[in-house]
């Protein structure tokens, strides 16, 4: 887990953990655990609950025509059909940036030469879960049919900006990281630091 570089005078505000005990477990993709920590306070916390999930990328993937590839699918977890940026779980030692790529290929077909990092971020402040990397995929271009491999059945689409805007507005984009990544996309593109 990273943790954020403080000042020297600030070194003393992180939680000590105790003792730990994991009560579940599905390998490589999510764990939780119990925590005893003690505050910066002294005060102990018998029963913090800590979850981990796997680290992720997600890919804003932009074609020649300025327009961004969605795959529009079923997710059980919200029980609906949603669009959803490319992406998907970092594999042990990966790096990020190749996991990226490999999923853009995996779910869509697309490659890309031209890569920007947009940042990296956990899922959830309090009980940290994963961290998930944000990329920028310029002038992608189709090389292969897709083989995810997912459960999902999966539509590939190349969405235009206001496309985009209107799924948002009707609730079609239901994935908090591919909003986040979509607001990281047009920060840089706004900015003019993008390939």
């Amino acid at each position: 887990m990273n943790k954020m570089k403080l000042k020297k005078r600030d070194s003393n505000k992180f939680w000590k953990v105790l003792s730990e005990k994991k009560v579940f477990e599905f390998k490589n993709r999510f764990s939780v655990s119990i925590q005893k920590v003690k505050l910066p306070d002294g005060r102990i916390i018998n029963d913090y609950h800590h979850m981990e999930f796997a680290e992720s990328a997600v890919i804003v993937a932009r074609t020649d025509k300025s327009n961004i590839l969605f795959s529009r699918q079923y997710l059980h977890g919200p029980d609906a059909i949603s669009f959803v940026l490319p992406g998907g779980k970092i594999e042990n030692n990966e790096k990020p940036l190749v996991a990226a790529k490999r999923e853009l290929l995996e779910e869509t077909g697309y490659v890309s030469n031209k890569w920007k990092f947009l940042g990296d971020f956990v899922l959830h402040i309090n009980y940290g879960c994963g961290r998930v990397h944000f990329y920028f995929a310029d002038d992608v271009k189709k090389t292969a049919p897709p083989k995810s491999g997912d459960l999902e059945e999966m539509e590939i689409l190349q969405l235009s900006e206001q496309q985009i805007i209107k799924a948002l507005k009707k609730g079609n984009i239901l994935c908090l990281a591919s909003i986040s990544a979509l607001m990281l996309g047009k920060v840089f593109i706004s900015k003019g630091e993008l390939c």
